[in-house]
């Protein structure tokens, strides 16, 4: 009997658990690339996403209104008066903030992105071509072999062939232009 119970990360084979270090260290290295200034926008970034901030700017607006409201009811002057211009000033430059901060870490984001795809096709690419080789591999083997009958398929013939990219990407390319024009 083994101590590995299922749905734990101890029943996980070692090369997943490998695979998840080598995806953690990747995390690690991009962390360590950041900035201070870029961390400090980051981490504003995310308090902008928080309902925490969310509650409180729609608190501070209606405090805002309603305190500007009833300075002018109770016979005071109120430090804005409708329409709201100061209010309007500080949601503006709140929303250009937010968007500086966003972008910004989007633009992070997107890179790592990029290199996570880049990596992605290289590893299919590579699983393609494997692959490949092993199913030329069998169909060598079977021939070699006196005692098994030979058969054609087509299918298999088919798979054997290295894929070739260029037409594919030309294929995926010409499709989406047929595509647009309808």
């Amino acid at each position: 009997m083994t101590n590995k119970q299922a749905g734990t990360p101890d029943a996980l084979p070692d090369a997943v658990k490998s695979n998840i270090d080598n995806i953690a260290k990747y995390y690690d290295r991009e962390e360590e690339k950041i900035s201070g200034s870029q961390s400090l926008i980051e981490l504003i970034s995310s308090f902008f996403g928080s309902t925490i901030y969310f509650g409180s700017f729609v608190m501070f607006v209606i405090l805002w209104i309603v305190g500007n409201e009833s300075a002018i009811l109770a016979g005071y002057i109120p430090i804005d008066t409708p329409p709201f211009i100061w209010l309007q000033g500080m949601l503006g430059l709140n929303g250009v903030l937010i968007a500086i901060a966003v972008l910004t870490r989007q633009s992070r984001m997107t890179k790592i992105s990029d290199v996570q795809l880049h990596l992605s096709l290289q590893m299919h690419l590579l699983t393609e071509q494997k692959v490949t080789k092993v199913l030329q591999l069998l169909e060598a083997l079977r021939k070699d072999m006196p005692d098994v009958r030979n058969r054609h398929d087509p299918e298999l013939t088919a798979m054997q062939v290295d894929t070739d990219l260029e037409a594919v990407l030309g294929a995926i390319e010409e499709k989406k232009a047929e595509s647009q024009r309808t």
